[in-house]
């Protein structure tokens, strides 16, 4: 055989068998793609088992997974799909929260992470009072756990808990992990409070002292458009309290609580209402009146000049609308 025969021999042996792995990869009718599982072993940091610890997966932030470990600490999440890699979360009563990231699935076949360790975490503690060092009873607090990588801080999702302070104001947290741990301290006719708080490595105690949370300061007032017409349904927040947002009535009125006299800007937000920039805040503010521009919306076509008949868009270029005094509009840019 010559050299160009083996040559082309070789060439077709090799087409034919990436054409089989295509068509062995290709499922028809949109079958699912294969699955397997996840398995390890939840220990302490001793290496002992911890029973009935539960443990989940996350694809993104898509709960993929849930179960709990046996009397030997071992688990196994599935089944699981190859498409995402997976991060998979531990928790136990008396234990801070732990996850690896980035694990892969592999179709038919199980992947083992052990051991997966819980340490002790840090048991956060406090006492929130008002401005006359009264408990207040019943305070809501948010806890954000904050971890660090590479000098970056990122959001340690699934590390997030809401409690209850008692009747004294008294609470405290479940371990957390090691990381910043950022606390919400609100209550009824008081003044949103944050507070930050590092749990370190083998502090398994600490201990906040007394939060005291000022009286608010209301904010109200009504928004319209340029027409001087309410505005309903937008948000208003005072600074960047997300979480304190305000949303007006069919009347354009709201009034915000928990903000302080520190609070400096009302930012808004809506989908048919644009505000160009924040508005700033004077020793005025339970008689606000803040003026939106009212969003519209532009219908076209695109058509060829000499034919007219309609052509494919390839950028569209939002310009300034601005009204002029006749009330017509002007485009600019």
């Amino acid at each position: 055989m010559s050299r160009r025969a083996k040559t082309a021999s070789l060439l077709a042996a090799a087409a034919s068998i990436l054409v089989a792995a295509v068509r062995a990869d290709d499922r028809p009718g949109g079958a699912p793609s294969a699955t397997g599982a996840i398995t390890g072993r939840v220990v302490d940091l001793n290496g002992r088992p911890i029973a009935g610890a539960e443990v989940w997966g996350l694809a993104f932030r898509d709960k993929v997974g849930s179960t709990r470990a046996d009397a030997d600490g071992r688990f196994r999440l599935a089944p699981l799909k190859e498409d995402k890699p997976i991060t998979v979360w531990a928790d136990a009563p008396g234990f801070a929260r732990q996850r690896r990231e980035g694990v892969h699935v592999f179709g038919g076949r199980d992947h083992d992470i052990s051991p997966l360790v819980l340490l002790p975490g840090t048991r956060i503690c406090g006492r929130v009072v008002d401005a006359r060092r009264r408990p207040i009873a019943g305070v809501t607090i948010m806890v954000d756990d904050y971890r660090f990588v590479l000098g970056h801080t990122i959001s340690s999702d699934q590390t997030e808990w809401t409690l209850a302070g008692d009747a004294e104001g008294r609470f405290t947290t479940p371990p957390v992990p090691a990381g910043e741990v950022h606390f919400l301290f609100a209550a009824p006719g008081k003044v949103r409070t944050w507070l930050e708080r590092i749990a370190e490595p083998g502090t398994t105690e600490a201990d906040l002292g007394d939060i005291t949370l000022a009286d608010e300061v209301p904010i109200r007032g009504v928004v319209v458009d340029q027409d001087g017409t309410p505005a309903p349904g937008v948000e208003v927040m005072a600074d960047y309290d997300y979480e304190g947002a305000a949303k007006t009535g069919k009347d354009g009125r709201f009034t915000i609580h928990g903000a302080g006299k520190g609070a400096k800007q009302l930012r808004l937000e809506s989908n048919d209402y644009l505000a160009p920039k924040p508005f700033d805040l004077g020793l005025d503010r339970t008689d606000l009146k803040l003026t939106v521009i009212k969003a519209y919306e532009i219908h076209g076509t695109a058509v060829d000049n000499e034919t007219g008949k309609p052509v494919l868009i390839d950028t569209v270029r939002l310009c300034r609308v601005v009204r002029d005094p006749d009330g017509s509009y002007t485009l600019y840019g």
